[in-house]
């Protein structure tokens, strides 16, 4: 959870798209409307607040309220955003939104 959480992370601050749709957070269809708003921010950051994780044999669920520190203005986005993991036999993990 924690590599999954510092690369959702990362991908923001780096303004991935690609890494970010891998990671659930976007898609395909909207990818060059968040690049074009990402490009005009010259210092973008991320904090994950009220985070919380719960783990119960091959599923987790993480949730946590997601703040852009945007040229050096806090915006903290509305509602929690909440994401299931399941492993399966494979090894494989699906993520769910």
């Amino acid at each position: 959870m924690k590599a999954w959480l510092d690369n959702y992370k990362s991908a923001w601050e780096k303004k991935d798209i690609s890494a970010l749709i891998r990671l659930g957070e976007d898609s395909n269809a909207n990818s060059e409307k968040l690049r074009a708003v990402l490009a005009g921010y010259d210092d973008f950051r991320v904090e994950l607040e009220e985070l919380q994780i719960q783990i119960e044999g091959t599923r987790a669920q993480v949730s946590f309220r997601r703040a852009d520190i945007i040229d050096g203005e806090k915006r903290v986005h509305p509602g929690s955003k909440v994401y299931v993991f399941v492993k399966r036999a494979t090894g494989d993990i699906d993520v769910k939104k």
